[in-house]
């Protein structure tokens, strides 16, 4: 699994679920920690943990669906629209109660799942295609 981090490429659907499976419950671990501190809890390792876990379980998965999209044969560019919605709807959040950014935050969460769900789920093409070799049909040359 040596290409995780790589955007290029293509991605058989067990690749896929063995990085974005794990990914995703560590982007959940720690807002579910913070969570539970309550609002009143002081800025901590928690929160420093969870900026870090965010930002390489974030890039991971966004790595991974642009990889299962490359599979299907579609490009990875609307992945950015699914990035700026997830980071305005933050930055909106921001004023917000904790309760309310909770929520803000576990729908874009539960929305980049269900179209992981969706994408991880679709057989990829057969053979090579515009975007790499059929991750299926040759090993992965860093895997």
């Amino acid at each position: 699994m040596g290409g995780v981090f790589n955007f290029e490429g293509r991605s058989s659907r067990r690749q896929f679920w063995r990085v974005f499976l794990p990914a995703l419950s560590w982007l959940l671990t720690f807002p579910l920690m913070r969570w539970l501190q309550g609002e009143g809890a002081k800025l901590g390792v928690i929160d420093l943990l969870g900026a870090i876990a965010w930002a390489i379980c974030g890039y991971l998965i966004l790595a991974g669906l642009a990889r299962r999209l490359h599979d299907i044969g579609r490009s990875a560019r609307p992945l950015w629209i699914i990035l700026v919605v997830v980071s305005v709807s933050d930055a909106a959040g921001q004023s917000l109660d904790l309760t309310i950014k909770n929520g803000i935050f576990f729908a874009s969460v539960f929305l980049v799942t269900v179209i992981a769900a969706v994408v991880g789920l679709i057989p990829g093409q057969t053979g090579d295609n515009a975007y790499g070799v059929d991750p299926i049909s040759r090993p992965p040359v860093n895997a």
